[in-house]
């Protein structure tokens, strides 16, 4: 239709809008894989973690998914002696590889919400 080939496109938004005020305010995290092939280190499977705030992101190699509790760990250890923040909110897409009784245990003894 003619109204619809005029109608005017929105732009995207010049700067992204923060959803927090500080670093470790609020992290957002995703596994990837398999990936195949696989890595020269054996992973098959990658899990990265994105702070909402600085964007900074890491990325850590795994071999199964079930090691996902343990990079996660190792993320929150690695992070609080750089920033001397600590992580208050973690976002994943709410997969079941993150539901175990031992992380959600890990993360309500830290004050750590899990969304």
């Amino acid at each position: 239709d003619c109204t619809i080939a005029n109608m005017q496109k929105q732009s995207f938004p010049k700067r992204r809008t923060r959803q927090t005020s500080r670093p470790l305010k609020l992290v957002h995290s995703d596994i990837c894989g398999p990936i195949n092939p696989p890595m020269d280190t054996g992973g098959c499977y990658a899990i990265n973690f994105i702070d909402d705030y600085t964007r900074y992101t890491r990325v850590y190699i795994m071999a199964n998914k079930s090691e996902a509790p343990g990079a996660l760990k190792l993320y929150i250890q690695q992070t609080k002696p750089v920033s001397g923040d600590t992580l208050q909110c973690l976002r994943t897409d709410n997969a079941g590889k993150y539901y175990s009784a031992g992380i959600e245990f890990f993360l309500q003894d830290r004050s750590i919400r899990h969304e």
